[in-house]
């Protein structure tokens, strides 16, 4: 097994090897036919603030960063039954086919569900359609139905996962409808 490093860095501050790197696993993790590596990273890079956090996990044995497994965090306020709430968004979780039965996608997660652990946030909000693989780390479904409100259908999912989950399980979580203010991510 390649030596494998960790990093987490703010996405103001990736290099292009890496945005490519990124946008490489991600096309390979959930292929959309005709999109390429670099749409993939247009497409990420005006979605970004600049405050996302990615987790990327580097080959160490590769010459250019390659990117086999990775996850983004960052603040997103939504509206609740009881307010406004700045949680957590988790995305972009992926692993390399060739690179996956290692626990790396365990690792990326647990570095992300590190910042509500250290009360940077009450919670994570996510969408997957593996949520038993969140489920074993700490995670459960919820059932809330979503809207954009900032959208053009105002009542349409902007999420397009199975599963809506949050991370701590034991999270108080308002029923009612949420208002992600946004794109789904």
């Amino acid at each position: 097994m390649p030596k494998l490093k960790i990093v987490k860095i703010k996405s103001s501050e990736l290099t292009e090897e890496q945005w490519l790197g990124f946008g490489s696993l991600v096309n390979e993790a959930f292929p959309k036919e005709g999109v390429s590596d670099q749409q993939r990273v247009d497409s990420a890079r005006q979605k970004v603030k600049g405050d996302e956090v990615f987790v990327l996990v580097f080959s160490e044995d590769n010459s250019k960063e390659d990117v086999v497994a990775s996850a983004v965090c960052f603040k997103r306020r939504i509206i609740t039954s009881c307010g406004e709430l700045d949680i957590l968004a988790l995305a972009s979780v992926a692993v390399r086919k060739s690179m996956r039965g290692q626990g790396l996608g365990v690792k990326v997660v647990r570095e992300c569900f590190g910042r509500v652990d250290s009360g940077e946030f009450p919670v994570a909000l996510f969408q997957t359609n593996v949520a038993g693989f969140y489920t074993k780390l700490g995670a459960r479904c919820i059932q809330n139905r979503v809207i954009n409100s900032l959208g053009e259908d105002k009542d349409a999912n902007p999420f397009w996962g199975e599963n809506l989950m949050i991370y701590p399980a034991g999270y108080k979580w308002p029923d009612g409808v949420i208002d992600l203010l946004g794109e789904g991510y």
